[in-house]
């Protein structure tokens, strides 16, 4: 996810709202003042959750099998991953 473009997005949307809306007054937001808030609160909930993502190379190399081992082995060592992204 590219979140520098979803940031300048953001900072484009702001200074369109203020064009829109110059006096943003939170106690009687608009409903464009309402989604860009939103929007911010979502945002940083994806960065945070991109953050505890492993990297889908390392978890390539998790599921690969050595001879002589079973799928569940594979799904172990994912499984084990995911726990230590927590």
């Amino acid at each position: 996810m590219d979140f520098e473009r979803i940031e300048t997005v953001l900072f484009n949307c702001r200074k369109a709202l203020e064009l829109l809306h110059p006096v943003m007054d939170p106690d009687e937001p608009c409903v464009v003042y309402n989604a860009y808030t939103e929007a911010g609160k979502l945002l940083i909930a994806l960065e945070d959750f991109a953050q505890n993502v492993p990297d889908p190379h390392e978890i390539w190399a998790a599921a690969q099998l050595m001879p002589g081992e079973g799928i569940e082995d594979g799904v172990r060592r994912i499984a084990e991953l995911m726990e230590e992204e927590e």
